[in-house]
């Protein structure tokens, strides 16, 4: 054992083949595993690392370095290999090619099939489903299936292509963790990207710093120190990574401040640079058709003509002849309908104005003057339809419109997407400005979550007699897309609005409704401290630490499920500001996971996707619209199952279960906690705030007015009060570098 430790921090190359992959128990490697493999002399060698494109039978080289293993049952101490780096070797011989096929588990290929096609092309099996995919799939082998040798074709070319992209950035100077994971990612394009486009691999992999990005390409010199190369890169990076945050455009000083702290370079500071930096925005605008307007803000393509069309789109609905089929009020308003003069505001100027807005928080009725608007209209004749950003939302306004009453399929609310029927992997609509809607109104929910794009693509499909109400509530979050667009209309100051004050909800006395406009005032809720009053449903357990809270994040939801009869997976959401640290999404999904979630036998295997790993009954979110599935950015589904590379989801707001291949699973993420951000539009039965002083320093007071208006039954706050404090005293707005209502200003003057 003595000289055992004196090898310890040794290098070490071996050369092995694969006998058992360890860690992860199933399928093929694609990020860190355990294995053991035997060396020529016949000994078995355990190896840790990362080894992407592993798969049983393989012949690797491994470097590392020897380290001490103790089995956790007996004792025994052994070494074993750290790696920090592996190759695949050649196949020699057709044992070796049997093993690394049988490992790739390929369903209905066993041992018989697998020996016909080693009789087929011998020792160059391998090398001929890797080098030429298509002829293998297509040449006929006796006994063997089409289905099934596209199959080992798709399960090799996998293996081999991930294999070699990680070895690529292994030699470009990537570490090792994440080499595996934009190997795993991106597969063979890897090398073409990273000549190409090289910042698509930390927008990807938000891990993987930029810095680290940017120090390789000048190291490897792909760019010279001071090139414009260099600087075009940088600027398409903060553009991307500014319309991830929202903004339509970046503004001339963020992008120099960017480009100063990534690379060191002062452009506004040097006569030269500043020459550099226009040769850069000249080539992204022939690359990319980036545009900078007069202002300085940089757009990337097209996104400044979508701004100015949507004002264009506005200012001509604005203008439209539609005739209200209202001679009076009186006529409108039926007797006896108990209405506010707000109420009767809003819904007059629904028919009296081609364009109009409604805001309210919850409580104030807006459910309730939909299904009047709805109804006034079809009694007037009118075609009406009204539509949602989501799924959860379009099902709260069918039961707000018609509350379980049988109707037609084509009358029911939709969400926007299916309204306009998307379709195609790249969102375009059926229903555009070459086939445009038919209705005469419509009524449009939840409008605070509509980006510029989406809205772009309904106005233009919006027939020119047509009129349209938005309904929203402006103390809302920000569209998790680009753009401001409720807010920015209703900031213009031209369109007609209606602000929706009084509560009327019967439920007013609710802890959720007036504690909602409690922060909506920057003032502290009125919370019980502890479960037991049957009545209370608004909560606060206040923690020392975030540590504190994170530790007691599953008692409370166990005592929350059984107070109020809760799924603790399906009907209690438990929200945070942020995806990282210790109370941020990815450390709470992975605790809550083993709580809510385990393993039903000790030797499963999760479903590893680069850093991420699933199993069958997880509550999952999708984070880009896939319009092929027809699933959105910020739907939530659940696992139902996991084979052979699909993973099959069910979204409730939908009905329906979607088939995800292991590339469309990248937008997948848990969601046992999702960011505030991505809960709004939601509803869910209770909700549960993790906010401390250590995630909550870019809270403002919409976070947390977001988050506890996402509630029916009960909301818990969890956390420092001081963060709480400081959230509610933050009443600016989150900003968005948008220029639509200064456009809607400028089209409304005329």
């Amino acid at each position: 054992m003595n000289a055992y430790r004196q090898m310890v921090n040794q290098p070490v190359t071996v050369d092995l083949h694969v006998k058992a992959i360890l860690f992860p128990h199933e399928g093929t490697v694609h990020g860190y595993a355990i294995f053991s493999g035997v060396n020529n002399q016949g000994k078995s060698i355990r190896c840790t690392g990362y080894f992407p494109g592993l798969s049983v039978g393989v012949p690797v080289r491994v470097n590392g370095t020897y380290q001490i293993y103790t089995d956790a049952t007996s004792g025994y101490e052994s070494l074993q290999i750290k790696a920090n780096g592996f190759s695949i070797l050649k196949f020699t011989t057709t044992a070796e090619i049997r093993q690394f096929l049988l490992g790739l588990n390929v369903p209905g290929c066993g041992p018989k099939t697998i020996e016909k096609i080693i009789a087929a092309y011998g020792l160059d099996t391998v090398r001929e489903i890797t080098d030429a995919p298509d002829r293998f799939a297509a040449i006929n082998i006796p006994g063997v299936g089409i289905n099934i040798r596209k199959s080992i074709r798709d399960a090799a070319t996998e293996v081999i292509c991930v294999h070699e992209a990680y070895s690529f950035l292994i030699k470009a100077g990537f570490p090792d963790k994440h080499a595996a994971n934009l190997a795993d990612m991106f597969g063979r394009k890897t090398e073409l990207i990273y000549k190409s486009d090289p910042y698509s691999f930390t927008l990807a992999c938000p891990e993987i710093p930029t810095e680290m990005i940017d120090n390789n390409l000048v190291r490897n010199g792909r760019y010279q120190a001071a090139s414009a190369d260099r600087i075009a890169s940088a600027i398409m990076y903060k553009l991307r990574l500014d319309t991830a945050a929202g903004h339509v455009y970046s503004s001339e000083s963020e992008i120099f401040a960017f480009i100063s702290n990534l690379s060191g370079l002062s452009i506004n500071t040097s006569g030269s640079l500043r020459n550099t930096y226009r040769d850069a925005i000249g080539k992204l605008h022939i690359s990319h058709k980036a545009e900078i307007d007069g202002k300085g803000h940089l757009y990337q393509a097209e996104m400044r003509n979508i701004e100015n069309s949507v004002s264009s789109l506005l200012y001509m609905i604005h203008r439209s002849p539609a005739q209200n089929p209202f001679s009076s009020p009186m006529q409108l308003f039926r007797q006896g309908e108990e209405l506010s003069m707000e109420q009767k505001k809003a819904i007059w100027n629904v028919f009296d104005k081609p364009l109009s807005i409604i805001t309210g928080g919850p409580g104030t009725g807006k459910s309730f003057i939909t299904k009047i608007i709805y109804e006034a209209a079809e009694n007037a004749g009118l075609l009406c339809k009204a539509a949602a950003p989501t799924g959860r939302a379009a099902r709260r306004l069918d039961n707000a419109i018609f509350n379980g009453r049988c109707v037609d399929d084509s009358q029911r609310p939709e969400t926007l997407h299916r309204l306009l029927k998307a379709t195609g992997s790249e969102g375009k609509f059926i229903i555009n400005s070459g086939n445009r809607l038919p209705y005469d109104l419509l009524i449009i929910d939840e409008s605070s979550m509509i980006d510029i794009n989406l809205a772009h693509s309904f106005l233009e499909a919006v027939s020119p007699n047509a009129r349209v109400v938005f309904i929203g509530d402006e103390n809302q979050l920000p569209p998790v897309g680009p753009g401001n667009f409720f807010a920015d209309m209703i900031a213009s100051g031209y369109i007609p609005v209606t602000r929706l004050s009084k509560i009327y909800r019967q439920d007013s006395a609710s802890g959720i409704v007036i504690n909602a406009e409690r922060v909506n005032a920057g003032e502290f809720p009125m919370c019980a401290e502890k479960f037991g009053l049957r009545n209370d449903d608004f909560f606060f357990f206040e923690c020392g630490s975030a540590q504190e809270g994170f530790r007691m994040l599953p008692g409370v939801i166990e005592e929350l499920s059984g107070r109020f009869g809760l799924d603790p997976v399906k009907d209690i959401q438990i929200l945070t500001p942020v995806n990282v640290g210790n109370s941020g999404t990815g450390k709470i999904n992975a605790m809550l996971r083993e709580k809510l979630n385990p393993k039903t036998y000790s030797f499963q295997s999760d479903y590893a996707i680069g850093a991420r790993t699933f199993r069958q009954g997880d509550k999952v979110l999708q984070t880009s619209n896939n319009y092929s599935l027809m699933v959105y950015n910020g739907d939530i589904g659940y696992i139902s199952s996991i084979e052979h590379d699909i993973i099959s989801v069910y979204f409730p707001d939908y009905g329906r279960t979607a088939a995800y291949t292991r590339n469309q699973a990248r937008d997948l993420t848990l969601a046992y906690a999702v960011t505030i951000h991505k809960a709004q539009g939601s509803e869910t039965e209770a909700v549960v705030v993790v906010m401390d002083k250590s995630n909550s320093a870019n809270a403002v007071r919409k976070h947390l007015y977001t988050a506890v208006t996402r509630a029916r039954k009960a909301v818990v706050l969890i956390g420092e009060r001081e963060a709480f404090r400081n959230a509610l005293a933050n009443k600016k707005a989150v900003h968005r570098n948008t220029e639509l209502a200064n456009l809607l200003r400028e089209k409304f003057k005329i």
